[in-house]
């Protein structure tokens, strides 16, 4: 288990995500129970495009949650950056 000192915003559930119900629905039917924000912010935007239901609000919408929850718990090591788009 995670020592809650070390735990980062990559670390979090899904359920972290402040999103609307169309994509926390999508994520939830769409992703591995164990899935994190990091996987997430790690999976290809074609990838998450495929799912049933998600948009390209939707896609933005979960992409700017994402860059909100990394603003309020930046990590040490930030490496993800890059892949996060708008």
């Amino acid at each position: 288990m995670t020592d809650a000192a070390t735990v980062t915003w990559r670390d979090l559930p899904l359920q972290a995500l402040r999103v609307s119900g169309r994509a926390r629905n999508v994520l939830a039917r769409e992703m591995p129970p164990d899935f994190t924000v990091g996987d997430l912010a790690d999976t290809p935007d074609i990838d998450i495009i495929r799912c049933r239901n998600v948009g390209g609000g939707t896609l933005r919408e979960i992409r700017a949650a994402i860059r909100d929850l990394q603003m309020l718990n930046p990590s040490p090591t930030n490496t993800t950056t890059e892949t996060i788009h708008s």
